[in-house]
């Protein structure tokens, strides 16, 4: 991910998000993988680097300097990681 120069966005696009039909949930929505990366959600909703956790957007982001969850905007500018299927994580 380095050779990407993600340090100059700061966070990474996971793929997933959260439903609730507003533009800003609350913290108790959790977030959903996209695209059928997994259906195991647990793994989307830990690792919040607990100081930017609020409630500020609707897309899971990856900050890259403190390697944890942040929630973002989901038209805030990131780099992008493509996700697969993880069978070990349904």
């Amino acid at each position: 991910m380095q050779s990407l120069d993600i340090l100059s966005y700061g966070w990474t696009f996971l793929g997933a998000l959260k439903i609730c039909g507003s533009s800003r949930c609350p913290l108790s929505v959790p977030y959903q993988w996209q695209n059928g990366v997994s259906t195991n959600h647990t793994l989307a909703n830990d690792f919040f680097y607990q100081p930017w956790l609020d409630g500020s957007g609707n897309c899971l982001g990856l900050v890259y300097k403190y390697q944890m969850y942040d929630d973002i905007s989901c038209t805030q500018q990131t780099t992008f990681s493509c996700g697969k299927w993880a069978d070990n994580f349904n």
